[in-house]
């Protein structure tokens, strides 16, 4: 069938685990709707995005996927690998059918022994769910429920191009509840050009009112393409950094009197174990789907997003593999555990990029960065570790978030 067949505290997070521990990213390419703030599904096209439960297509996905779950999962079971944290994200992993869920749970299975796995995301959007298909997800063995509720304020929703609405946001929280999920986590974006202060403290009380264990706080990225982009630029709206860092700051403010601790830039609450291993280095990372990335063996590889026709022909054909000391690939893994607070401990480091991390800040990328940043006295450098001093780091990670939109949309 396919083309190949090879095989307040800050929180204390954890900075280092057995190498043989693994990280496992479950990718489902396919939304109800196309959200007019989503940079996720940018390169996918919208007729592949929209394809419903009995497609064909979407059939022959899910069959593509769960070849290479069972395929690289013997493979690397054999080697020694043991998931402790699986992520299903997407795209909108909650729009897919129960018995979708269900047959690719029971693949993962046959290629994985899930018996030390700690934490089990999926994320989803509150118009996918119902108590029904939330207590299924948890009898299938998910353990925590990510859902991108993104406002508690409607025209706000309408205006990001969401199909739900700020009622069904705290039901689905509410049913996760009671679905018996140990953590549930919710997303909530700010930072937006026309937001005020006002809206901002209404939707982080809206969030601790429901009192989640983790609540993430983007905001807003003004990726070229996508329909608020293009209104912002029409409209010729300055996003000025100064503005995001504000509200940034304002919410983050209020959920830590709230109680809600910020273990790194835009995290709060309980750490998230799929947030912090990546981030941080601290396992090896299997992505399995279209548009999936892996971070195993010094490598940085994966699948294309929008390859669709291309990952069900060959899912395990991965369209792209570098070495994670090339030019762009160590400079974005030290810009991820960078927005973590405690960064990345130099052991982690060396374990998964191949050279010391002394050798690596002084390759000519990493050292431009570090240098800007010096400026700012922002780092935090040892023997043993890189960090961003904390009340710095909103600036340092929103900062360069907006450098790398503006580069983007400089080149296209």
């Amino acid at each position: 069938m396919f083309a190949s067949q090879q095989v307040q505290h800050r929180p204390q997070v954890r900075t280092s685990v057995d190498v043989s521990s693994l990280s496992l990213y479950v990718h489902f390419p396919f939304c109800r709707q196309k959200c007019h703030f989503c940079d996720w599904v940018q390169r996918v096209p919208k007729q592949d995005l929209l394809r419903e439960a009995g497609d064909s297509k979407r059939r022959s996905y899910v069959d593509a996927l769960s070849h290479e779950l069972r395929e690289r999962g013997m493979r690397l079971t054999a080697e020694g690998y043991r998931p402790t944290v699986i992520y299903w994200g997407g795209g909108t992993s909650t729009s897919m059918s129960g018995d979708e869920v269900a047959a690719i749970v029971e693949t993962m299975r046959d290629g994985f022994d899930l018996s030390e796995v700690r934490e089990w995301t999926i994320e989803g959007s509150p118009d996918t769910v119902s108590p029904e298909s939330l207590a299924h997800y948890r009898a299938l063995g998910f353990n925590r429920f990510s859902v991108g509720v993104q406002s508690f304020q409607d025209g706000r929703l309408r205006k990001l191009g969401r199909r739900h609405n700020s009622d069904q946001g705290r039901d689905a929280i509410r049913a996760a509840r009671a679905a018996g999920f140990e953590t549930v986590s919710l997303d909530i974006m700010c930072g937006f050009a026309d937001e005020t202060p006002e809206e901002t403290d209404a939707n982080v009380a809206a969030a601790v009112d429901l009192h989640p264990e983790h609540l993430s706080v983007y905001t807003f990225r003004p990726t070229e393409g996508t329909v608020i982009r293009r209104s912002i630029d029409h409209h010729q709206v300055k996003l000025e950094v100064a503005r995001q860092l504000a509200s940034y700051q304002r919410a983050s403010k209020a959920l830590v009197r709230a109680g809600y601790a910020e273990y790194g830039v835009g995290y709060f609450g309980q750490p998230a174990e799929n947030v912090t291993a990546m981030f941080q280095l601290r396992s090896d990372v299997a992505g399995f789907g279209s548009g999936a990335v892996s971070i195993m063996d010094g490598t940085y590889l994966g699948h294309t997003s929008g390859l669709l026709d291309r990952y069900i022909d060959d899912p395990l054909h991965h369209d792209f593999e570098q070495s994670l000391m090339a030019p762009g690939v160590a400079l974005s893994l030290l810009r991820s555990g960078l927005s973590i607070h405690g960064g990345i401990a130099a052991d982690d480091w060396e374990r998964r990029i191949g050279e010391s991390l002394a050798e690596s800040l002084r390759r000519p990328e990493i050292a431009r960065l570090l240098a800007m940043l010096d400026v700012t006295g922002a780092v935090e450098l040892s023997e043993e570790r890189i960090a961003l001093r904390p009340e710095k780091a909103a600036l340092v990670i929103i900062g360069l978030m907006n450098q790398a939109m503006l580069a983007s949309s400089a080149t296209q």
